[in-house]
């Protein structure tokens, strides 16, 4: 469960303090100001303006549609006529419109930050308007190398101020951090869909007075159970390809040791899955749970394929597949199981001296088939 600011441990002698605050050396973003038009005339008046807003885009979105389907008859019609590729025009068509890159500093816009910061929200000149005032600014019009320099200086300080300078309250740090936050999942996800990369981000305050609450971002959701490779990547191991024969193997070693080092403290033990009712459910009280289906019962070592080693590999890591005791209860069920099964099947083999099986008494015997029977069966 994430924490929410409310759980999270504030100081109660120490004053709130922000990030800047903190940090007197850094330089600061100045704070925005905001118009307060909070009177019932401008609420009214906006509400006003919201319901026309909608009712005008559909509007708006029919007019596009119309728009759209005439630009397309018309590329169609350019591409029939010079007998060239439709998609090679609309290209050049809506190049100017999409094609965005981070250009250089430039003169023109070097008047914003200087003439423009100290004006109201609502009353700040836009691209065009500035541009048009730099043109009629005589004294801009014919700047020297060293002018030009210095001006596109300003410009880079003023850009770096606001992506490096510390935010001036807590408000403001909250809604950065949220926002980068949500960015940064948004590009682990998506290039763990094209790389198949997973990623793990750990974000989380630097002082008790912030109020960002701490989150862990991933790729995607089993991304967090990889801290054991990169953890053998740093101790100097590298980590092994998966094979058939060695999931078989860890499969093998992952249900051996849940059997004879969690469940019965006995390293002597061996696996049977021929009789795995009787040498193993019988006689030790214990069942393996959770096998994943469809896969079919028995030894890791006769399963083909990739896909059913790896799925049976995960539930035993996972903990889906597991030993478990058997109560007294299913005790005497399992057993009234197998007694009914015997009477049915009187060929069913019971338990031997040695956790192996012997013959139903009164059989016909082989020699050398007692010694056989009786053997525990070889570890798998």
């Amino acid at each position: 469960m994430m924490p929410t600011s409310s759980s999270l441990p504030v100081a109660d002698a120490e004053p709130i303090t922000s990030w800047a605050s903190r940090n007197p050396s850094l330089s600061t973003q100045p704070s925005r100001v905001r118009s307060s038009n909070n009177t019932d005339a401008s609420r009214k008046t906006g509400s006003h303006k919201n319901k026309n807003t909608k009712a005008n885009l559909e509007i708006i979105q029919g007019e596009i549609n119309a728009y759209l389907t005439e630009q397309t008859d018309f590329i169609d019609e350019l591409a029939n006529k010079y007998a060239v590729d439709a998609h090679l025009i609309k290209k050049k068509l809506v190049h100017s419109s999409n094609y965005k890159s981070t250009r250089a500093p430039h003169t023109k816009r070097d008047y914003s930050p200087q003439n423009d910061g100290g004006r109201a929200p609502g009353d700040r000149l836009k691209l065009r308007e500035i541009q048009k005032l730099v043109d009629e600014d005589q004294s801009l019009r014919y700047l020297s190398k060293e002018r030009k320099g210095e001006l596109i200086k300003t410009l880079e300080d003023h850009r770096a101020l606001h992506t490096t300078g510390a935010c001036a309250g807590n408000h403001a740090a909250c809604l950065d951090t949220s926002k980068n936050i949500e960015m940064i999942t948004h590009e682990i996800k998506n290039m763990y869909l094209r790389t198949g990369v997973r990623t793990i981000a750990f974000f989380t305050r630097s002082h008790v007075n912030d109020n960002i609450v701490p989150v862990v971002s991933a790729s995607d959701d089993p991304a967090l159970k990889f801290f054991p490779e990169v953890q053998a990547r740093y101790n100097g191991t590298s980590a092994k390809a998966d094979t058939l024969p060695s999931m078989r193997a860890d499969c093998t070693r992952l249900i051996l040791d849940g059997l004879s080092e969690e469940m019965l403290n006995n390293k002597k033990i061996v696996m049977n899955y021929a009789n795995f009712e009787t040498v193993i459910v019988e006689a030790h009280h214990v069942r393996l749970v959770g096998w994943p289906q469809p896969i079919p019962f028995g030894s890791p070592s006769n399963l083909s394929t990739m896909d059913d080693v790896r799925a049976l590999r995960a539930a035993l890591e996972e903990g889906d597949c597991k030993w478990e005791l058997l109560n007294a209860e299913q005790r005497r069920t399992h057993s009234r199981s197998l007694r009914m099964l015997r009477r049915k099947e009187p060929q069913l083999g019971r338990r031997g001296r040695y956790g192996g099986t012997r013959e139903r008494l009164g059989s016909t015997r082989r020699r050398g088939r007692s010694s056989e029977l009786n053997r525990a069966p070889p570890p798998i």
